[in-house]
């Protein structure tokens, strides 16, 4: 069983090509009392996370177009 990493109420992000994959760790960070979102590809984590924050993401690194690497370079820039 994996150690709790969330605070009950807490959001997540989950951003992966593959719905199994995601449903998987979907289910076990719901698992912790978080909420969770998923998105299969960067472009929609960025169109997600314009309109809502979170307190985690959760990348596949194997995604469709722009891959892990873009998503935190886009978000770095967001933050400064």
């Amino acid at each position: 069983m994996a150690e709790q990493a969330l605070l009950p109420g807490s959001t997540a992000l989950v951003v992966s090509g593959s719905a199994p994959v995601a449903n998987i760790v979907g289910q076990l960070i719901e698992g912790w009392g978080a909420s969770v979102q998923t998105v299969g590809s960067v472009e929609d984590a960025l169109d997600f996370l314009r309109q809502r924050a979170v307190d985690v993401i959760v990348l596949d690194s194997l995604l469709p177009g722009l891959d892990c690497s873009d998503l935190c370079q886009a978000l770095s820039r967001s933050q400064s």
